[in-house]
């Protein structure tokens, strides 16, 4: 993620793999804080992935306000269940 400005559309991606023999429910969540560790942001997707598939998840952000974020991206069991998947993934991002 560079060349992050204000009002621009970003887009956090991942790619998910099934890699059991049976269907996966999940969410896909993606967090963003500011320096101040505050959540501006909470957005998510969720469905159910076939044995040995892999899709491509995404969310967007439009930042309202410059400065440095951490975006965290968890995929979980479901909404309700925050069973993790996988490890969580985190970043910095510096928006001007």
């Amino acid at each position: 993620l560079t060349d992050v400005t204000v009002g621009s559309q970003v887009l956090i991606q991942s790619e998910i793999t099934n890699s059991q023999t049976k269907k996966q429910p999940f969410a896909y969540i993606v967090q963003i804080k500011d320096e101040n560790d505050v959540t501006v942001s909470l957005s998510w997707v969720t469905g159910e992935l076939p044995a040995k598939d892999s899709l491509s998840a995404a969310q967007s952000w439009i930042p309202e306000e410059a400065g440095d974020y951490t975006v965290e991206v968890f995929v979980w069991a479901s909404g309700d269940n925050p069973d993790p998947l996988s490890p969580l993934r985190t970043t910095t991002v510096s928006v001007s």
